[in-house]
């Protein structure tokens, strides 16, 4: 009433569609006409769903009130589209297949009807229900009704730029959330109309419109309130409903639901490759986190119906990088005669099996791990930038697990890692350990006999295995920390 546009194209929207209020057109005309003065030639700010509820109107026209005129209406539509309406875009697509442009037979015939007779199509000429496609992705038809030759059948009844046009004014609308452009993009790439088929396309933004779904949003609510009220499994089941239809974070949640152990009557290789499902339905649709997850799956040998366990953190790597050092140094009795025709020195990289003799496989089938899976899911999380996919690329490539041994390949995943400030310091204490074993490697392979050979280690490692060793180390080091601390008790005194 206080003649605010953007107000009047509201109202005048809720009238023409019968929203809040009874359906009065005369009324929606009303307002619609305050919110865009002087309608497809109106000056200055107006209003976009003013623009289009009028694009709408001029298109069916009102009896005794506004003449149906198919060109003002589209002039309207493209306003409001210039306008930022996408409800506009959307319009005009379907203008461009053909939506009222016969309002003759519209008035007397369904549309279904109208189709049929304007080609002549009876329900059993075969040949003929190839134009019925036409109609078929506009949901005129049922999908039964449609043949294997769609392309063809609506090439016949529409002019091809016709068809690209709409597709790219769906996909436009689309683009900004409009559900039902989402729709109408979803079906034309999924059958190539207007455009190269693209199942990938198709299948997205079907997801998006399942997802943006009244019924997935009540479900994921009643499980975030079971999650925070501490009913895990009648969270884990509202979870399950809304995963199965394709929702991500629902994938994600369930996922990690049935990690922590909640299997729902599932025993614990079941509950694993429950788990596992719904981490790779997460991860192929594009979440880092989930492709992390299933690559810890199948670098820890969980994807075989192991006990599911903790996950690990960028600390317990290092640790992990730490206590496989001393093993393979001092501990690694049947460790075999290093191969040094597969290594090549100038640039740093050789077979880790070679190196490691046994060990490295040991570890493996004692955990039925599966490495080069795993570090395709990590280098999947690694090309979205996660820093824990690079820093467990990284550290595969430090020793050879599941990929080729490579030095400067492992530092530059490592450094991707650091980029992240909560993998900085694990990080540096990689790069620093990483630049010790590099070292450890070329002395290793470059000496036959003396300190560093294998009669050598073997020495050390028999020496420095003994208890006694052990005690005289551990008593050196606190002598060295109680003269350190000493020192600094004695300097702040003087202070």
């Amino acid at each position: 009433d206080d003649g605010i546009r953007e107000a009047c194209g509201h109202v005048g929207e809720m009238y023409l569609l019968g929203q809040g209020v009874q359906q009065d057109i005369g009324e929606a005309y009303k307002y619609c006409i305050r919110g865009a003065p002087h309608d497809a030639a109106c000056e200055g700010h107006c209003d976009p769903t003013a623009l289009n509820c009028l694009g709408q109107i001029y298109l069916h026209g009102i009896p005794f009130l506004v003449v149906r005129d198919y060109d003002r209406a589209q002039r309207l539509f493209q306003k409001a589209k210039s306008s930022g309406s996408t409800d506009a875009i959307y319009n005009l697509a379907m203008m461009k297949l053909g939506w009222m442009s016969d309002k003759e037979e519209d008035d007397k015939l369904d549309v279904t009807s109208k189709r049929r007779k304007k080609l002549k199509i009876t329900s059993s000429d075969t040949e003929s229900t190839n134009i019925i496609a036409t109609a078929a992705y506009l949901s005129f038809v049922s999908p039964e009704e449609e043949s294997d030759t769609v392309k063809e059948g609506v090439r016949k009844a529409l002019k091809e730029e016709d068809l690209k046009s709409a597709f790219q004014l769906f996909n436009e609308a689309a683009k900004k959330g409009h559900l039902q452009s989402i729709h109408r993009a979803a079906m034309m790439a999924g059958r190539g109309i207007g455009t190269e088929r693209n199942c990938k396309m198709a299948v997205d933004y079907f997801a998006q419109i399942a997802e943006a779904s009244p019924a997935m949003a009540r479900r994921s609510r009643a499980a975030y309130k079971e999650y925070m009220s501490g009913n895990y499994d009648q969270a884990l089941r509202h979870y399950l409903v809304s995963a199965e239809v394709g929702v991500e974070l629902s994938q994600s949640n369930a996922g990690f639901l049935f990690e922590r152990g909640n299997c729902l009557g599932l025993n614990s290789t079941e509950c694993a490759s429950a788990s596992l499902r719904m981490w790779k339905a997460a991860a192929l649709q594009g979440n880092d986190k989930a492709s992390l997850k299933v690559g810890d799956f199948h670098y820890y040998g969980k994807h075989n119906g192991i006990a599911l366990r903790e996950n690990r953190s960028y600390f317990v790597l290092v640790k992990k990088w730490i206590i496989q050092l001393a093993r393979i140094t001092f501990f690694g009795g049947k460790r075999t005669k290093p191969k040094r025709a597969v290594c090549d020195k100038n640039d740093n990289t050789c077979d880790a099996s070679s190196m490691y003799g046994e060990s490295l496989s040991e570890i493996q089938s004692s955990t039925q791990a599966d490495y080069e899976t795993a570090a395709t899911y990590y280098r999947k999380a690694a090309d979205m930038s996660n820093p824990q996919g690079n820093f467990n690329l990284g550290y595969m490539h430090e020793w050879g697990i599941g990929l080729k041994q490579d030095f400067p390949l492992a530092k530059r995943h490592y450094d991707l890692a650091g980029h992240s400030s909560e993998a900085a310091v694990p990080v540096q204490i990689a790069l620093s350990a990483m630049k010790l074993h590099q070292r450890w490697v070329k002395l290793t392979m470059t000496n036959k006999t003396g300190l560093f050979s294998p009669r050598g280690m073997q020495i050390l490692s028999k020496h420095f295995a003994r208890a006694d060793t052990a005690l005289i180390v551990c008593l050196f080091v606190l002598l060295f920390i109680l003269i350190r601390v000493r020192r600094r008790r004695n300097n702040n005194a003087q202070r």
